[in-house]
């Protein structure tokens, strides 16, 4: 922090001294000032182009447009595919966790079931330069001051603060909701984590300038007992050995398949459902929802007829085959033709 500082105040210095050798004469002060202020009035007209709606290509030049346009019109490469799905949660009722598994994972991960100490606050901020002198310093610890009778004598302090804070919290009344010790400045946060509910602080001075604190509540640090975090680390653990199922199924499931048949067929041995797609672009299909992307780069990866190894999409697990491709290519005119006449 201070290797910056020293940087910052370098660099100010720097500055001064060059703006300090730079003369502007009256001549260019005025021709700069008639350049920023000078206004003229106009007369025009405007032609919107969506006000001419009836214009009705003819045939010749809707073909000649297409003639030099077509890599526009060209179509994506389209694919179709099956597949079949490991869903984790359809083996959770498979899963036990014992005692001696709950213990062990609370023990080796004790930091999870541990709070820090939080401070819910507002504050009133005015600002100050860093190259601020003393004279302005002074005057801007004065007016803090003064805010802080205003709230200490029972005026409310979000009024306070949208009235005569310079910060950004300013429209919200000051709020700064609950925040750790780490997450504020170290002036600021010495102070707010040192007081109690509803105590309001002296003027605090932050490299942003003169701050004055009300603290709204405090949560002390704590650490949930085994007890406390038993429903939490059986849900974790459920969620582990079932996802690890699933993926042992889904391994069984790969080594059976050798040829292209055997997608199908051994669905029917281990009882899963065959999903088929239409064609669909590398933007995947949408029944995929927010995982289609990542669908959509395994199945263009595959061969016709080829099955992909286990894919992890969204904490499922997919074997994928491709039946079908399709590669991009130009379209006939007559089937893109009302959209090329759009576009003439």
């Amino acid at each position: 922090f201070e290797a910056e500082q020293k940087s910052v105040l370098l660099g100010e210095k720097l500055t001064r001294i060059i703006m300090g050798a730079a003369k502007v004469s009256e001549t260019e002060t005025r021709l700069w000032y008639d350049w920023q202020n000078t206004s003229v009035n106009i007369d025009y007209v405007l032609f919107e182009p969506a006000r001419y709606s009836d214009v009705k290509p003819s045939a010749e030049e809707v073909e000649d447009y297409f003639d030099t346009q077509k890599e526009n019109y060209k179509t994506d490469p389209m694919v179709k595919v099956r597949y079949v799905v490991f869903e984790p949660d359809a083996y959770k009722s498979q899963v036990t966790v014992d005692e001696d598994e709950i213990a062990d994972y609370y023990d080796a991960n004790i930091a999870e079931f541990k709070s820090e100490k939080t401070v819910e606050a507002r504050h009133i901020l005015i600002k100050l330069d860093t190259a601020a002198d003393e004279k302005a310093d002074l005057a801007a610890k004065t007016r803090a001051e003064e805010i802080v009778k205003m709230a200490k004598d029972g005026q409310d302090f979000a009024e306070l603060a949208k009235a005569y804070s310079e910060g950004p919290t300013k429209d919200r009344g000051g709020y700064l909701g609950k925040f750790q010790r780490s997450q504020m400045v170290k002036p600021f946060a010495d102070q707010a984590f040192s007081m109690t509910a509803g105590e309001i602080s002296g003027p605090v001075k932050t490299q942003f300038g003169w701050h004055v604190i009300k603290v709204e509540s405090v949560e002390e640090a704590s650490t949930k007992t085994l007890e406390q975090s038993k429903a939490q680390i059986i849900s974790t653990l459920a969620e582990r050995k079932a996802s690890n199922l699933a993926y042992d199924k889904a391994e069984q499931f790969y080594e059976g398949c050798f040829e292209k048949d055997d997608l199908v067929n051994n669905a029917k041995t281990f009882n899963l459902t065959v999903t088929e797609t239409d064609w669909f672009s590398r933007r995947g299909p949408d029944a995929l929802g927010g995982d289609k992307g990542v669908f959509a780069k395994a199945a263009f990866a595959l061969k016709t007829d080829e099955i992909s190894d286990i894919q992890d999409i969204g904490g499922r697990y997919y074997l994928i085959q491709s039946t079908e491709t399709l590669d991009a290519a130009v379209p006939q005119l007559e089937a893109v033709k009302a959209r090329v006449e759009s576009d003439v």
